[in-house]
């Protein structure tokens, strides 16, 4: 593939979105997409919540910490859950307490479980997105890193446990006051209960078919010991944590949709978009720049090796990995990779079977 001016690429980003014009253009677009946008927002906030309540009910991530909506999910059923703090030597005692590196907050956790969703389920869509090996390869590789930090593998497989079942939850079952129209389904009867489908995070293919009452609960094969509750029968959601919910999508939807500025309804992405056209060119042109840069200096090294077919996206991605994992762009649930070091970054692809001296020559170009 001949090497492309980066000049030109800066030019195209211009003309495609941080200009008048082509906020004009990519609007109308949005535009034309607001139904699945409005429909993908309550899908991820009902996720993303889901998820948060079982991370901090069972595997005890401090909800005060979490990033995007700071909840203590203990204190929102009725009666309430008994609260588990992080260990402290000499002032909490065993079996009221989890254990952590210090360093590993419960935001940065949180930011990785959400990742590892994005690489199971579709983002915008209520389907799978990946069930292959590849995907087991990467979960596991990501594992032995954060393992090295210090988080026990127990921990973190006990997370991918609970994700799967947050998975199938929101797939296939339906709660009174938990889902949203569209996407909650009735759920199957079996015997005298209902069940749903959840997939074995051993191979993400195996699916067991699990009794499901409630929007918390934990289950018998799948739960994991000393990372679940028992369930009360007694235990109700309070009606503030469902209002709390049905608020986040509103507020979402209005800030994606078309809002009242002066008497006119304008969409509000474009005054979004409008507003920052020059800050666009000034970051986003650099950017543009380093990274058209950055591709043919890629490429320059790949053909100098003799490297072909579709193995040279593998060692463009490790440049793109290599540059991004301190960078705290707007996609927040990234950073938790600033944990990691550039040596990490390389053992992963090294673990793929690349060339080692070709890696080595792409990290002398990102300078990291």
């Amino acid at each position: 593939m001949p090497e492309r001016n980066p000049l030109e690429r800066k030019l195209a980003y211009i003309r495609k979105l941080a200009s008048p014009e082509g906020v004009d253009l990519a609007m109308r677009t949005w535009e034309s997409h607001l139904d699945l946008i409005q429909f993908s927002i309550g899908y991820n906030v009902l996720l993303r919540i889901l998820m948060d309540l079982f991370l901090n009910l069972c595997v005890h991530l401090p909800g005060l910490e979490f990033e995007w909506w700071p909840v203590e999910f203990t204190e929102q059923f009725s009666p309430p859950f008994p609260k588990i703090e992080k260990a402290y030597y000499g002032r909490t005692k065993y079996n009221q307490s989890y254990y952590d590196p210090e360093q590993v907050t419960g935001e940065n956790l949180e930011r990785q479980a959400w990742e590892v969703r994005y690489r199971i389920d579709d983002k915008s869509y209520p389907f799978f997105k990946q069930t292959s090996l590849a995907l087991i390869r990467h979960l596991r590789t990501h594992k032995d890193l954060l393992e090295r930090l210090g988080i026990k593998r127990e921990y973190l497989d006990a997370m991918e446990e609970l994700l799967s079942l947050v998975e199938g939850k929101l797939l296939f079952a339906a709660y009174v006051g938990f889902t949203m129209v569209g996407l909650g389904r009735v759920m199957v009867r079996k015997g005298s209960g209902s069940v749903v489908p959840v997939r074995d995070p051993r191979d993400w293919k195996t699916v067991k078919l699990l009794e499901s009452l409630y929007v918390f609960e934990n289950h018998v094969g799948h739960a994991r010991v000393g990372y679940a509750r028992v369930m009360s029968l007694r235990a109700r959601i309070r009606r503030e944590l469902v209002e709390k919910i049905v608020e986040a999508i509103r507020e979402f939807r209005q800030r994606s949709g078309i809002i009242q500025v002066a008497g006119t309804q304008v969409l509000y992405q474009r005054v979004f978009f409008l507003q920052r056209t020059e800050r666009m060119k000034e970051r986003g042109g650099f950017h543009q720049i380093r990274m058209g840069n950055l591709a043919n200096a890629v490429r320059r090294i790949l053909d100098k090796y003799g490297v072909i077919g579709p193995v040279r996206g593998l060692y463009h991605s490790f440049a793109r990995e290599l540059m991004y994992f301190k960078y705290k762009g707007h996609k927040r649930w990234k950073w938790w990779k600033g944990m990691l070091s550039a040596d990490d970054i390389v053992e992963k692809y090294l673990r793929m079977d690349l060339d080692p001296r070709i890696l080595s020559e792409i990290r002398r170009v990102v300078g990291v």
